[in-house]
């Protein structure tokens, strides 16, 4: 039936006590609804003569009204039988409450099963008790005493019976504390129990028994885990023990006052019962302690508990004597037990993360971004919706630390018994175990009544480094005896693991005394100084290492003293950290000469210690052999956490006092080992036990101590060899940086920059560029600063050091590496450095050349950058929308993108006096797709520079890109607390991935901080009963904001809500009754008037009533309320009526000159409004002042007078103080009135004219005149022309520069002046390159066409330039020979207007002029023609078989020009019109036949040039020709 009962009794609370409210009137009977068959909830019956109905097992079970308080005896499940019916059924027998054959027969608890005999109708009476009637027979009666109670009564004299509910579904749990018996021979090792009989096995009760020295240890949280305390039949001894007795079983058994404390404000103030055994006759227990010894000082636990026994009684701090714990009934009616602790609500966790200690899930783990999800029941509420039940979830590194509001990660509120659920998303941490604490929490009883449920997983994320320093004493720096790092003392696979890596460094005294101890903080995580034996006189540390020690132990990291450290001999142990390691006097010297040796410990506390990375708890524990130590553990410390104690008799095991082997204060951790190593010797090796006991104490010593900050150098990137990255020397530097800081309570690290390069001089310099900047942890840094090596280049270090508010630092370096670039400078910039995830980002590229003077040396036509070539390698998850034409990108978006491209040749020009050359700018347009930094590092540019031979590459500046996503929705549950309490606002936030969701990322605000303040995390505490708005701004730019409505009760009636409300507007003011146990039985709301405020007929008596605004006013509102246990309370509440304003309307000028002054009106609506005060508010009184402001009822307007002190823009926002949050502002915009003019202008001689023109900013200001001043009286520079107001026209007359100044006079008698400055030039407009002929331009020379000249042969040249005044630095000529042009020539000079220029080679070639930045380019064809050939006059005539058959024509060719006869023969051609007749060879003609043919000798290069003759030939003696 247990699981029954937990299933249905959530529902029947609220019903029945719902029934509790009804009438019956006259015979008719509201009989109570119930819900499904077979539900229950468990009751007492009290009668009217206030005992309790029980049933007597003495006596055939019958039912008689007989016992003071209620035991199990007296206990009724009241069980649905589905027809409108009920059973009851005894919880002492489990038998079914029966009627007998008549109605006098009395009714007994007999039944197995129900029948018709066992069913009872069940009615609730006007005051709110219940009435039974037997289906069978009639009411029960109220008998009296031991008399049986019977079914045969009427509705008039119907049994009352006063209700009172038990939730059972958990067991009630009791604490009880004593100290050891001795015994009359031997010893003790347990305590022994007094309420083990009085409880008996009831399994509705859970006991805990444990001895006053183990309760004084135990550092897990008593609020919440127990129902009720008891402190027992004992003598508890406070003396302390002073010398080295190590049997401590007897003394030292006092309460601490971290303990007195924790049970008298979690308990005694709580409500809860606190039971205090003390016998007058035995003279023992709490209020006897030290009576026996006569000792003046009673001991702690005396002073805790006698004023409740005299002075200040409280009826939950309950004493008992022997007589009391003679039986149960004894002991329940003295102690009223199961009424008293039944008053807590009741967790009843159904789901929660796999839990780490039970072996099979130890390799179940979490990771960031997982979900936890608990989902739990309630039990033990009557009333929810009177109630203010909230369920809060802590997170946190260790279970014997205490939770605080910091630590609270979620909290909802809890509206239903069943199936409420509470989740929370895993953040990014350090990997290992997270230890959860989920409590469910009552707000409106006395002190927070709470239930609660804890556990603990296992975490998988970040793997934690922990740089581990061992310092060894001297005597031992050669063998290294006791090293961790020797595998004989520890196996070194223990130190490493996929959650975790430990690296150690062992050092001795010598080493650490002189320079290591400076470079603890950010180079190490833990000092570990051990072991030896008597390690205090071989540990010789300086006083100045001692401090460093000390410093680092303020910074929260980790130390860990051992075996002998703190100990008499060497005071510089004792005076620098007996206090740091909570050890205190009087010395005991229980160490001195080692008695008592042990190799065994007992475990005091359970956590994160004794369970990871090693999970030791369970295994039998073995040490090296150690003793007892010289001083006293403070248990009154609440960061001293006894872990382990040692064992062996004679000592009394449960003594941290005295016999403590392993424990820790905060970062600090003490280990009892190191007794097995002397000097060079070792005595015996450390177990494996021992071994993974260092280990955990060293990870919990990373984990629980203070960590230093995490840090990221973005950019720029360390220079690589292989990727050449240089930053120019013309670049600035820009740094970007991430601290951040994975302990949850350090909120902010301060950061520092530095530099440090060689100056020219070769010594080091280091600046500090930035100091001590103060950010949120988390954030990215980005800072731009000039380049100290801008002149000449070389290595650069940066360094950043991040330190948290403990001051625990970390460092980090980088080495760039700067060159000299004589040509380029590369920069980029971002057109947002900050985007929401998948936004468009440009990144703009941006090629500078660098200006050069300018040199007549110099060919500007070498001033040329080539082969420019653009290469990116862009970071992972960064897509790319677009490339500059010709651009490529290779890879893929998850690993990061590869961009490449060439650029155009960057060519110089003159300019002035200066060589410059354009810009290349171009963009690439990317799109972040995830959250976070984007470091653009990898850009570079290599290029062939004019004036080096080898290529250079380097780097475009870094820029860091951000992307986040904003939130869309943020939300703030309110809730209510107790005066002084402190708790923790949760913001609801969408969408999960949002970027800016921790504590420090919204700014918090109290609209009424005397009444509940609130810190930059969310933290509220209750200052002073009331209600405050508690609202959290985002900081990542979406403009969203949440409020909260926190209320503050105190004990008692509280009433909370709005204590003003305006007219036809409702309120919703709440009843709070913070009580030990009581419920309201009924509820009444008033007004001292209805016509000024009204509370609504339908809510005036419940627990929220409505209050409606009538008229301008104010009233008292009595919220009276009766309760359950007879009482009437009454509370007074001011409710302020208001009549606010509906409309605001804010009118004035929008524009103003710097002086002006106006008055601005703001028009409200109605002017009857209650409150009509305005407050104005310049958003830049620097711009925009207001001087005063006043008010006209008259006109329903405020006024505000207000002066223009600086140009800029300011809004003006006027609000209505009425609380209507009414407001209307205007924009307005100052000038400071001038006037200015278009200049520099430039203009060249004798051009069009240009104008110049004067601009004025004015507002309200107008020209009237002006008057021009011109430096250059006589105008030989340039020529004014006009007489308009505001402009000139002006003419170039000779080259030079004139300045001067135009005033303007305003129609308000000011004047406004100008400078202007003109330059006037005559430059080269054009050039073009024409043949010379007699010594002029040859003006049929056409500049499109070819200039030909005959190779040998030369043309002159000459340059025209169209203004031949203009004025320039000369002439330059060029010869240029393109690729695969056969042709070439000379110029006889190449620097004046006139050239000549001869052929060389025949082919073609380009000629060149450059002048005054212009230049002209002529083709030039270098011929090498024949005019004719005539060949010898004919016929010529040969005669075959003679020797006259040949001829050489050849010889007798002549060839004009003759110089190219020999030279060109083999560009001509013969040809026989008829080759059967004659044959030709080197120009001699042979004949063959007899006949007549032509011969031709033709120029190839020109066909139309030829000769021809005519060969007659002749057979011998033939004479016809």
């Amino acid at each position: 039936m247990r699981t029954l009962y937990k299933r249905i009794s959530f529902v029947l609370i609220a019903t029945l006590l719902a029934s509790m409210f009804s009438w019956f009137q006259g015979s008719s009977f509201t009989q109570t609804a119930v819900a499904a068959t077979g539900d229950s909830v468990t009751i007492s019956l009290q009668t009217s003569n206030n005992k309790y109905v029980s049933v007597d097992t003495n006596d055939n079970s019958k039912l008689k009204a007989n016992k003071t308080n209620p035991w199990f005896s007296e206990l009724f499940d009241v069980i649905d039988q589905g027809d409108g019916n009920v059973a009851l059924k005894s919880r002492t027998n489990n038998r079914y409450i029966s009627v007998g054959s008549n109605e006098n027969n009395a009714i007994q608890a007999s039944a197995n099963t129900v029948g018709t005999s066992e069913k009872f109708q069940q009615f609730t009476n006007a005051d709110g008790t219940i009435s039974f009637k037997s289906l069978s027979f009639n009411f029960l009666n109220s008998p009296s005493n031991n008399n049986s109670i019977t079914p045969n009564t009427s509705t008039a004299n119907a049994a009352k019976f006063k209700v009172t509910y038990f939730d059972l579904t958990k067991p009630l749990k009791v604490l009880e504390i004593k100290d050891l018996e001795k015994p009359s021979s031997g010893e003790a090792n347990s305590v022994i129990s007094d309420l083990t009989s009085v409880l008996g096995s009831n399994t509705s009760f859970q006991l805990e028994t444990m001895s006053i020295k183990k309760f004084v240890a135990l550092r897990d949280e008593l609020d919440g885990k127990y129902d009720a305390i008891y402190f027992g039949n004992s003598l508890f001894n406070p003396t302390s023990e002073t010398g080295n007795n190590h049997n401590t079983r007897y003394e030292e058994n006092d309460i601490t006052n971290l303990k007195a404390t924790e049970i008298t404000e979690k308990y005694i103030n709580k409500g809860l019962p606190v039971i205090v055994y003390s016998d007058s006759t035995q003279k023992r227990g709490a209020l006897y302690q030290s009576y026996s010894n006569a000792i003046s000082n009673r001991g702690k636990l005396f002073n805790l508990f006698n004023p409740y026994n005299t002075t200040t009684p409280k009826s939950n701090v309950i004493f008992v004597n022997q007589t009391d714990l003679a039986s149960t009934a004894a002991f329940m009616t003295k102690t009223n037990l199961l009424m008293n602790a039944n008053v807590r609500p009741q967790l009843n966790l159904i789901t929660a993360p796999t839990d780490y200690t039970n072996s099979i899930n130890r390799n179940t783990t979490y990771t960031a971004g997982d979900t936890l999800t608990y989902t739990f029941n309630v039990s033990n509420v009557r009333n929810l919706a009177q109630r203010n039940l909230v369920a809060n979830l802590y997170l946190g590194t260790d279970s014997v630390l205490r939770f605080s509001a910091s630590n609270i990660v979620q909290t909802v509120p809890v509206t239903a018994l069943t199936n409420n659920t509470i989740s929370f998303t895993l953040p990014k941490g350090y990997s290992g175990l997270y230890y959860w604490r989920l409590e469910l929490v009552d707000q409106t009883s006395t002190g927070k009544l709470k239930d609660t449920a804890s556990g603990v997983f296992r975490y998988k994320d970040q793997k934690p480094t922990i740089n581990v320093l061992q310092v060894l004493p001297n005597s031992q720096s050669t063998a290294l005896t006791s090293s961790l790092l020797k595998s004989t003392n520890m196996n070194q696979t223990y130190l490493h693991s996929s959650d975790y890596d430990i690296n150690l460094s062992v050092t001795d005294f010598s080493s650490f005394n002189s320079t290591i101890y400076s470079t603890l903080n950010s180079k190490y995580d833990m000092v570990i100084f051990g072991f030896n034996d008597s390690y205090n006189g071989t540990g010789d540390i300086s006083n100045t290492a001692a401090e460093a020690v000390k410093s680092f132990i303020a910074t929260k990291q980790g130390v860990m003293f051992t075996h002998d450290t703190v100990y008499q001999g060497n005071q510089t142990w004792i005076n620098y950290f007996q206090a740091a390691t909570g050890q205190i006097g009087p010395m005991t010297n229980m160490g001195l000469n080692a008695p008592n040796t042990s190799t065994s410990t007992v475990k005091v506390n359970e956590g994160l210690l004794t369970q990871f990375p090693f999970f030791i708890s369970d295994m039998t524990t073995a040490v090296a052999t150690t003793h007892d130590q010289y001083f006293r553990l403070n248990l009154d410390d609440p960061t001293v956490i006894p872990w382990y104690n040692i064992k062996g008799d004679p000592r009394d095991i449960e003594d941290s006092w005295n016999h403590y082997y392993t424990y820790s204060k905060g970062n600090v951790t003490y280990s009892g080992t190191g007794h097995n190593f002397v000097n060079t010797t070792t005595n015996s090796s450390f177990p494996d036990w021992e071994q993974k006991l260092f280990v955990n104490t060293m990870y919990r010593a990373f984990i629980g101590s203070n960590h230093k900050p995490t840090l990221d150098i973005l950019s720029p990137a360390a220079f690589s060899d292989n990727s050449k990255n240089y930053i120019s020397a013309n670049s600035d530097i820009s740094v970007s940086f991430k601290p951040d800081d994975l302990d949850l309570d350090d909120k902010t690290v301060t950061s520092t920059v530095t530099f440090t390069y060689q100056k020219a001089n070769g010594s080091t310099q280091v600046d500090t560029v930035l100091s001590n900047l103060e950010t949120p942890k988390g954030e990215t840094v980005t800072r731009t600063y000039s380049n100290p090596l801008a002149n000449r280049g070389g290595d650069l270090t940066i360094t950043v050091s991040t330190v948290d508010p403990s001051g625990a630092k970390e460092t980090k370096s980088v080495l760039v590496k700067v060159i000299t670039s004589t040509g380029l400078n590369p920069t980029r910039t971002l057109s947002n450095d900050r985007v929401e995830k998948n936004t468009p980002v440009t990144i703009q590229y941006a090629i500078t050349p660098i200006a050069m003077d300018y040199n007549t040396g110099i060919n500007v036509g070498d001033l040329t950058i080539r082969r420019i070539h653009f290469k990116e390698k862009l970071p992972a998850k960064l897509e790319i929308i677009n490339l500059p034409a010709g651009f490529s990108k290779s890879g893929t978006v998850a690993a990061g993108y590869t961009i490449e491209g060439n650029l155009p040749d960057i060519p110089y020009k003159q300019v002035g006096t200066k060589f410059i050359a354009d810009n290349s700018i171009f963009s690439i347009q990317v799109q972040p797709l995830n959250n976070g930094n984007y470091s653009l590092t990898n850009a570079t540019l290599s290029f062939k520079d004019y004036s080096t031979a080898n290529e250079q590459t380097i780097l475009f500046t870094d820029r860091l890109l951000t992307a986040f996503t904003k939130l869309t929705s943020l939300s703030l549950n309110g809730l209510t607390i107790a005066k002084d309490d402190k708790t923790k606002l949760i913001p609801i936030y969408l969408p999960e991935d949002a970027t800016f969701i921790r504590d420090t990322d919204y700014t918090w605000s109290s609209n009424a901080p005397s009444i509940v303040s609130v810190d930059d995390t969310g933290i509220v505490t209750g200052n002073q009963a009331g209600t405050a708005n508690i609202t959290a701004v985002s900081k990542d730019g979406s403009g969203l904001q949440a409020t909260a409505t926190v209320t503050v009760i105190i004990p008692g009636l509280n009433i909370t809500g709005p204590s003003v409300v305006n007219v036809n507007q409702p309120i919703e003011l709440r009843s709070v009754l913070v009580t030990a146990n009581e419920n309201i039985k009924t509820i009444y709301w008033q007004s001292s008037n209805d016509t000024i405020a009204k509370f609504s007929e339908i809510t005036n008596t419940q627990n929220n009533g409505v209050l409606w605004g009538k008229s301008p006013g104010q009233v008292v509102v009595t919220l009276t309320i009766t309760t359950d246990k007879g009482k009437t309370y009454k509370q007074t509440y001011r409710v302020t009526v208001l009549a606010p304003l509906t409309s605001l309307d804010l009118v004035g000028e929008t524009s103003y000159e710097v002086g002006d002054s106006s008055v601005l009106h703001a028009y409200y609506e109605p002017g009857y409004a209650t409150n009509p005060s305005l407050d104005w508010h310049s958003s830049n009184s620097n711009v925009i002042e207001i001087l005063q402001t006043s008010s006209n009822a008259s006109s329903n307007e405020g006024l505000a007078t207000i002066k223009a002190k600086s140009a800029g823009n300011a809004t003006i926002t006027v609000s209505a103080r009425d609380g209507s949050n009414l407001s209307d502002q205007i924009e307005i915009r100052v000038i400071d009135p001038a006037i200015s003019i278009n200049t520099p202008v430039q203009i060249n001689v004798e051009d069009t004219p240009v104008t110049l023109e004067v601009s004025t900013e004015f507002i309200h200001q107008v020209p009237i005149k002006s008057t021009w001043k011109l430096d250059d009286v006589n105008q030989s520079i340039v020529v004014f022309k006009g007489d308009a107001i505001l402009t000139r026209s002006i003419t170039g007359a000779k080259v030079g520069t004139v300045t001067g100044t135009v005033t303007i006079d305003t129609n308000e008698g000011k004047q406004y002046s100008a400078n202007f400055r003109v330059t006037v030039e005559n430059p080269v407009n054009s050039v073009s390159i024409k043949r010379q002929v007699n010594g002029e331009p040859d003006e049929t020379d056409n500049s499109q066409s070819t200039i030909t000249v005959d190779k040998g042969a030369s043309v002159n040249l000459t340059a025209l330039i169209q203004r031949p005044d203009a004025v320039h630095t000369g002439f330059k000529w060029f010869i240029i020979k393109e690729a695969g042009s056969t042709g070439s020539a000379t110029l006889n000079t190449d620097s004046t207007q006139n050239v000549t220029l001869t052929g060389d080679t025949k082919g073609t070639i380009k000629v060149r002029v450059l002048v005054g930045g212009k230049e002209d380019i002529r083709n030039v064809a270098i011929v090498q023609a024949l005019t004719s050939i005539k060949l010898p006059d004919g016929p010529i005539r040969l005669i075959l078989n003679t020797d006259k058959n040949t001829s050489d024509i050849w010889s007798q060719t002549v060839i004009t020009p003759t110089k190219w006869r020999d030279e060109l023969k083999d560009r001509l051609e013969w040809i026989i019109a008829d080759p059967t007749i004659v044959s030709l060879s080197n120009g001699v003609v042979t004949g063959t036949k007899a006949g007549t043919t032509d011969v031709t000798l033709r120029y190839l290069d020109d066909q139309q040039i030829l000769g021809t003759v005519r060969v007659i030939v002749q057979k011998q003696f033939d004479n016809r020709y």
